[in-house]
């Protein structure tokens, strides 16, 4: 009887919301359709996020746990330069510069290399065509994550590329175009 109850009342909520009405009455069927029941249920639509002030208890809470926290900081003596400051610092930021630069070396090193190496350093494009599809579909989609394969795949593929082209820096017995 409760789960009948719930849906209905999902159900009549979000075709409140949708018409920006008020329920002022749910229907809900007890186990058995001999017995309905009817309970009266006051639902508002608000146009926006209503600001207010937090509950005491949330805010003594909300107040202890940054004590706490804070407190432990302090006697551990971390001075920032953790794994936060080290990825967060300069690693995220070559990550994300990996997704323009890896189409760009990628196109270097497909017209600098020759033979086997060329095809080996087209190997990351397996995987990053797929991805970058990927991408392009979840950006169509209204995604706020789309770049997100990218920026974790890219890496990958220039560390790939970039592999290939040092190897035939140190070891040019193909000869480069």
């Amino acid at each position: 009887m409760m789960w009948r109850l719930l849906t209905s009342f999902v159900l009549f909520s979000v075709m409140s919301l949708l018409a920006r009405a008020s329920i002022p009455v749910v229907h809900a069927t007890a186990a058995s359709p001999e017995s309905p029941a009817t309970y009266a249920i006051q639902a508002v639509w608000h146009a926006g996020i209503i600001a207010r002030e937090p509950a005491v208890w949330a805010k003594t809470l909300s107040d202890e746990q940054q004590h706490t926290v804070g407190q432990a900081l302090k006697q551990s003596g971390q001075t920032g330069t953790g794994f936060g400051d080290t990825f967060g610092g300069w690693l995220m930021p070559l990550f994300f510069l990996s997704v323009p630069g890896y189409p760009i070396l990628q196109i270097y090193a497909f017209f600098r290399l020759r033979g086997p190496r060329r095809l080996l350093s087209a190997l990351p494009l397996s995987f990053m065509l797929p991805t970058y599809a990927f991408c392009l579909y979840a950006l169509s989609r209204d995604s706020n994550l789309w770049p997100l394969y990218a920026i974790f795949l890219s890496p990958i593929a220039i560390l790939i590329v970039w592999g290939m082209l040092w190897h035939n820096r140190r070891n040019p017995s193909v000869p480069a175009g």
